[in-house]
């Protein structure tokens, strides 16, 4: 199934917000565009433990103390 966003659904150019005609020009598919999203999320994610796991310096941890 092809899911389609539309081009855009309002007009910011007048002095408020409408409605505009739905348009599928551009033919954004939702599927697609999720699946590239959740790739770079899950990149980001991967990059960051990395960094985490590749580094030589020491790490200091504040800890609140008990009362």
């Amino acid at each position: 199934m092809n899911f389609y966003l539309p081009d855009a659904i309002f007009d910011h150019s007048g002095a408020g917000e409408k409605l505009v005609r739905f348009t599928y020009e551009k033919r954004y598919n939702v599927l697609s565009m999720s699946m590239a999203f959740v790739r770079l999320v899950s990149a980001s994610v991967l990059m960051s433990l990395l960094l985490l796991l590749d580094s030589d310096k020491a790490s200091y941890h504040y800890k609140k103390p008990k009362k």
